[in-house]
C-alpha cells in the first residue's frame, strides 16, 4: 500500500505552480472530496502508480507518532509522580529532623536566636542533600549523555538549559517541602522546648 501525501507533488509540477499562482484554485483544490484528489494526483503525477489512499499528512504523522507522543506523556506523568514522592519524603525528613532537634532549637531560640535564622538553618540543612544529589547526577550524565541521546529531539543530552531548569525545580521543590516543618521549627516556644528536653 503506497501513501500519497502533498509532499509528493513535485516543485516543478504544472498542477502545483497553478495553484500556487491561483489562490482561488488552491481553495478547490483544497476542498476537493478524496476520490477526485486521488484522480487528480493520479493524471497529474504518474500514470504507472496506483493511488490505493489519500491521507492528510497531519493524520500520517498521527499514526507514526503517536506512540512516541503517548510515551512522552507516560513518562511526564512518571516525572511528576517521583516529584510529588520527593516533595513528601524530603518534608518528611525534614519533619524528623525538626522533631529530633526540638531542644536544640530551643535552646538557639533561648540564647537569642530569632526565628528566620531557625527558618534558614531549617532550610538549608535540607537542601545539603538535594545539591549533593544534583552534582552526583549532574556528574552521571556527562558519561550516560550517549545513552540519553535518543531519547532527547532537538536538544543536546547535556544542554545546559535544560540542566539548569530541573536543577532549579528539584530546589525550588526541596525548599517547598522544609518551608512548613522550618517555619513549625521557627515558632517552637524556646521555655516549652527546654521543659519537655
Amino acid at each position: 500500500m503506497r501513501f500519497l501525501h502533498a509532499a509528493d507533488l513535485h516543485l516543478d509540477s504544472p498542477l502545483r505552480s497553478q495553484a500556487l499562482r491561483d489562490p482561488e484554485r488552491a481553495r478547490r483544490l483544497h476542498g476537493a472530496s478524496r476520490m477526485a484528489l486521488a484522480r487528480l494526483v493520479d493524471t497529474a503525477i504518474d500514470k504507472e502508480v496506483a493511488v490505493t489512499a489519500v491521507r492528510r499528512l497531519s493524520d500520517t504523522l498521527a499514526a507514526t507518532y503517536g506512540d512516541r507522543r503517548a510515551l512522552a506523556w507516560l513518562l511526564a506523568v512518571f516525572a511528576g509522580l517521583a516529584l510529588v514522592l520527593t516533595v513528601l519524603g524530603i518534608g518528611s525528613v525534614v519533619s524528623f529532623n525538626v522533631a529530633q532537634r526540638t531542644s536544640e532549637i530551643g535552646i538557639r531560640m533561648a540564647l537569642g536566636a530569632d526565628a528566620g535564622g531557625v527558618l534558614r538553618l531549617i532550610i538549608r540543612a535540607a537542601l545539603g542533600p538535594v545539591i549533593l544529589g544534583g552534582a552526583l547526577g549532574l556528574a552521571a550524565l556527562v558519561p550516560l549523555s550517549r545513552l540519553i541521546r535518543q531519547y532527547v529531539f532537538g536538544v543536546s543530552p547535556i544542554d545546559p538549559r535544560s540542566i539548569a531548569a530541573a536543577a532549579a525545580v528539584l530546589i525550588v521543590a526541596a525548599v517547598c517541602a522544609a518551608w512548613l516543618p522550618a517555619r513549625r521549627a521557627a515558632g517552637i516556644d524556646p521555655l516549652t522546648a527546654l521543659r519537655a528536653s
